[in-house]
């Protein structure tokens, strides 16, 4: 079993489904990921779920003639059978700290 993550993403459906099952492998965004979040287990949150968990090994800078993004690979370390219930802080957006904390249950039966 992996380790337990303290803190998560929420990532919005269908794109949460699409990397739990193993088909998205990347994730686009405009800002760069925070250096303390690659190569971390995260739990991978989605409509106040916990679906598995994932970690970001790498984030690049692309560019368009239009615009700059940035790439995130997605590693998917643990999908849960049974997602389960949670409940963040409100004001969370992207990043959910200290979720280990904060969930109403967590049983790790994958």
């Amino acid at each position: 079993m992996p380790d337990k993550p303290e803190h998560g993403i929420i990532i919005l459906q269908p794109f949460a489904n699409e990397i739990i099952d193993g088909t998205k492998k990347e994730e686009f965004r405009t800002k760069q990921i925070p250096k303390s979040y690659i190569n971390i287990p995260l739990y991978l949150l989605s409509e106040s779920k916990i679906l598995g968990i994932i970690k970001f090994t790498n984030s690049k800078r692309m560019s368009t003639s239009k615009t700059d993004f940035f790439v995130w690979t997605i590693e998917l370390i643990q999908k849960f059978k049974k997602p389960i219930e949670y409940k963040h802080k409100n004001g969370c957006r992207v990043w959910v700290r200290n979720v280990n904390q904060i969930q109403t249950k967590l049983e790790l039966d994958a």
